[in-house]
């Protein structure tokens, strides 16, 4: 047998072109690492906004060819102008090592989950607890980002730059800008037709270009928040107080808002789910109204806005923080409020309100060593409302079924539907296990919901009690390769979008509260929102204030009519 041999001259000449290309490479980045790294970022960087982009563009193929070259030479100088600022001595290196693996996280959570990268994902990541950044840490993470973010930033962080004099640099960067701004403005001009109609019928598609989403993003939080600083809300429902209406009992009146996470309305067999998720709660008197919709996409969106007099379409996130919330006007109106936390915070909307954490217990029988069950905020409850006097409302802030560790969220007699997903890398699992751990949380809901009623029912021979249950949003669960949530409300999916909303009603407070249980049932199949919410609890604790409109009130239509004393005297 021959055995060829390798001729050593051919191997010598392959290592030294790859070391000529290797030295070529680093006197490129040597002069010019913001170039460099913006090549890299729109290459390797937006897979995900490619693959979006190439579904999306229209026209012929050369058309298309000639668009996406100058969108993606359009990445690169936008990156080059936004880094270009900061290439000097002792800031250049930095700068781009924090771009290049910031960006390598965010890549992999666009590519992996679908997300898009804007100012509510941002308060998203700053607002994540430890436990919730735990469930977010894998394996197939640490290993994207090793590659596509530190290695990169490793040759960054080698490499021996050339810098100027501090006053020439500073005249070579604002000329290299200046250059940069020239380009971007014709690419513009030459393209306009085509970024004019992409922009108009997919402009949500910007919050896929890797670092601009999540730089601009970035500066905008930053900015809001240097603003709000040392804002105080404005008080709203200054002349809120309690309404006398005739005939109520001198009975003292007990709400539970409980406040859902992540919860969708189509998993819940309430809804026509094909799979028995809420047993407890099919056999309570409860009233599911079926058609209800949040006013965002995240806890950090929907939670504000829920308790805001804004409705979603007038609802900002800059002017909402500038006003106070539904539970400093219940507190105007003498009725006690209390905020019990499972979560990663109320987001601002209980900073006037006695509130408990609850998500950091030490109780062996529902707590693990990350975490607390729901069953935890009901600790206790029962004798907080015991030693209060007055009228009470008491909003319950689940952990529901935060993902993407959804099998962590409720307890192991909970995991009915199996096999489950135990990961939380959901790439790892069949769509079925996922699907699975999730309906889980929503068994587990409906458990808790039950834990609940049950409470009321115990104290409701004193007190007229009732709960109220809505979900902040949905989740996707693989639903067109879109997990998780958070995305832009405009397009945003269904699932992200329509949520729970459930109510209960002990016999007494519908009694002395003149509700009629048969126009609630028949008004559950309307269209409703988390709009409804605000003015709805005013109207269910029977506050005045000049705030409150009744057409939003959900219950209010159902009240009956009852002639006041003062006016039959006058009658008469």
């Amino acid at each position: 047998m021959i055995v060829g041999n390798t001729d050593p001259r051919l191997m010598y000449n392959i290592s030294a072109s790859l070391r000529a290309l290797f030295f070529r490479l680093k006197d490129l980045i040597a002069r010019y690492p913001v170039l460099v790294a913006a090549i890299y970022l729109a290459s390797v960087g937006n897979f995900a906004f490619w693959n979006k982009f190439t579904d999306v563009v229209a026209g012929s193929l050369l058309e298309r060819v000639g668009f996406t070259v100058a969108f993606y030479l359009l990445i690169i100088l936008l990156t080059v102008f936004l880094l270009q600022i900061f290439r000097f001595k002792y800031v250049t290196k930095p700068v781009l090592i924090f771009v290049l693996i910031a960006s390598a996280f965010a890549s992999y959570f666009m590519n992996n989950y679908g997300i898009m990268i804007d100012t509510s994902m941002i308060h998203n990541v700053l607002e994540t607890d430890s436990s919730e950044t735990g469930d977010l840490l894998t394996m197939g993470m640490l290993f994207h980002v090793l590659v596509f973010g530190i290695l990169p930033a490793a040759v960054i962080y080698k490499t021996r730059i050339v810098y100027l004099s501090p006053v020439r640099q500073l005249a070579r960067n604002s000329a290299f800008a200046l250059l940069t701004l020239v380009a971007i403005s014709g690419n513009i001009l030459l393209f306009s037709s085509d970024y004019a109609s992409f922009f108009r019928n997919h402009h949500h598609v910007r919050y896929l270009v890797n670092p601009i989403n999540y730089i601009y993003s970035i500066g905008k939080v930053s900015a809001l928040a240097l603003k709000d600083q040392n804002t105080t809300p404005i008080p709203i429902g200054l002349d809120a107080h309690r309404a006398k209406i005739v005939a109520h009992s001198n009975r003292q009146s007990l709400i539970v808002m409980v406040v859902g996470e992540t919860a969708r309305a189509m998993n819940f067999s309430l809804n026509g789910y094909q799979r028995i998720t809420n047993p407890v709660l099919a056999n309570e008197d409860i009233i599911n109204f079926s058609n209800f919709y949040s006013c965002g996409t995240s806890t950090h969106v929907s939670l504000p806005c829920m308790f805001s007099k804004f409705d979603r379409e007038h609802y900002d996130e800059e002017l909402a923080k500038r006003y106070e919330k539904l539970p400093d006007v219940l507190q105007h109106a003498g009725i006690e409020v209390l905020w019990r936390d499972n979560n990663s915070g109320c987001k601002g909307v209980c900073k006037n309100v006695p509130r408990e954490n609850m998500a950091h217990l030490h109780l062996d029988d529902l707590c693990t060593d990350s975490e607390c069950y729901d069953e935890t905020m009901l600790v206790n409850l029962r004798k907080i409302v015991q030693s209060k006097d007055g009228d009470i409302v008491i909003i319950l802030h689940q952990k529901g079924s935060h993902g993407p560790a959804y099998y962590l969220r409720h307890p192991k007699q909970f995991q009915v539907f199996t096999p489950e997903c135990t990961s939380n890398e959901l790439t790892n699992c069949q769509p079925q296990e996922i699907i699975n751990a999730y309906d889980n949380t929503i068994l587990y809901t409906d458990h808790f919901l039950g834990k609940v009623i049950s409470l009321l029912k115990a104290e409701s021979g004193r007190l007229d009690t009732a709960m109220l249950y809505v979900s902040d949003h949905g989740e996707s669960l693989g639903e067109h390769n879109v997990y998780l949530h958070g995305l832009p409300y405009m397009i945003a999916p269904e699932e992200q979008k329509h949520v729970p909303f459930i109510a209960w009603f002990s016999d007494d407070f519908l009694k002395n509260n003149h509700l009629d249980k048969t126009c609630l049932q028949q008004q559950a199949s309307k269209p409703y929102s988390h709009d409804n919410l605000f003015h709805s609890v005013l109207g269910l604790t029977h506050v005045s204030t000049s705030i409150y409109d009744p057409t939003q009130d959900i219950f209010n239509s159902c009240q009956i009519q009852l002639i006041s004393t003062d006016k039959a005297s006058a009658t008469l």
